[in-house]
């Protein structure tokens, strides 16, 4: 963690007009201090880290909270305040994005003239980013977790079960393989339903000859999961299988042109073109992918319009799909990480077309 705190000294503190950074946001306390409750704040200067909460985490805090100190309050604001004007703050910086209005108002009054609070152009998503071998491993492992309960909820799918059975199924399974829990609401779209990219698992039953999406995620050592997985019960019929082509030949044109410097917006474009050439571009109407971490969507964003580029460690999905309104849709997702030559796929599920048998 002190290389964290280096890393983000160097590279906010000397770009930015500031000498220590308030941090309010449970994710990038985590990501700094592996704190895991609900309530918190912390102050990094150059002097060290200090974590703050009230009493009812101070056991918690003190059992997990690593390279920071550990300060217990009764009275938040106050007592922060306090800690800032002995400390001789004096330019305070936070994160915009979750840094509430109610909140700056409250610190800028209470900070008063001898303090000034300034948000920050960069913040810890910046750092956060790029994942270290241990973040890759902790993603992997959420990732083995949830294929285990897909592969185990799969053998479930059979005529007349429901797409809210089938998701239940997934979370009690992932439970019991020591999932934190989900890292967003499982996706279950059977037939016509494929067609919406985010089909909240509804009553329906899965009918012969349908295609099933499944999109997937589960919480591990506090790092998240994410993977899609399409599937017929049954024989594909033909569209179904040539639609499913052009969406899997497009993931791996995609693959094949990530690797450091090639800017986001070209990994987008490799998969759109191909499916644009193939006819179908108005059915892929969302970005290819996002970064995985603590949060199941967080940088880098890759669509057409992404600025950034591979950077070597980033960790983000590959996720293209064609979506057809009264027909169904088709999407295939699999996370990877950058690296030298290339990229790693973090998830393992072969993705060409599976046919499940009908019983």
């Amino acid at each position: 963690m002190l290389d964290k705190q280096a890393k983000l000294i160097d590279l906010l503190f000397k770009k930015e007009e500031i000498d220590s950074i308030l941090l309010t946001s449970m994710d990038d306390i985590f990501y700094l201090t592996e704190f895991t409750g609900s309530e918190a704040s912390v102050i990094v200067s150059k002097d060290g880290i200090y974590f703050f909460s009230d009493f009812r985490y101070e056991t918690e805090a003190n059992d997990e909270v690593k390279n920071a100190e550990v300060l217990i309050y009764k009275d938040k604001f106050k007592e922060i305040k306090n800690f800032v004007k002995t400390m001789g703050l004096r330019k305070i910086g936070f994160e915009p994005k979750s840094f509430s209005y109610d909140l700056y108002e409250k610190y800028k009054n209470g900070f008063k003239t001898y303090a000034e609070l300034k948000p920050l152009k960069k913040g810890i998503s910046s750092l956060r980013v790029l994942k270290n071998n241990e973040e890759i491993e902790k993603i992997k492992k959420a990732a083995r977790i949830a294929e285990t309960s897909f592969n185990n909820t799969l053998k479930l799918v059979k005529e007349g079960v429901s797409e809210r059975f089938l998701s239940l199924r997934f979370e009690f399974n992932a439970r019991k393989l020591g999932a934190e829990r989900l890292s967003f609401d499982t996706i279950a779209a059977s037939g016509i339903r494929g067609a919406m990219p985010h089909g909240k698992p509804s009553d329906k039953l899965i009918r012969k000859n349908e295609l099933i999406t499944f999109d997937f995620g589960i919480v591990s050592n506090g790092y998240c999961s994410d993977e899609t997985v399409t599937v017929s019960l049954g024989k594909a019929a033909k569209k179904q299988k040539e639609i499913y082509q052009i969406v899997y030949d497009a993931q791996r044109y995609a693959f094949e042109k990530i690797k450091p410097s090639v800017p986001l917006k070209e990994v987008d474009k490799a998969a759109r073109s191909f499916i644009e050439k193939k006819g179908y571009g108005k059915y892929f109407g969302h970005g290819l992918g996002h970064g995985v971490g603590i949060n199941v969507h967080e940088e880098p964003v890759v669509s057409f319009k992404s600025k950034g580029i591979c950077r070597e460690n980033m960790v983000f999905t590959v996720e293209p799909g064609i979506y057809i309104p009264n027909w169904g849709g088709i999407r295939i997702e699999d996370m990877i990480v950058v690296k030298k030559g290339g990229c790693e796929k973090l998830t393992y599920i072969r993705k060409e077309l599976k046919e499940l048998e009908v019983f």
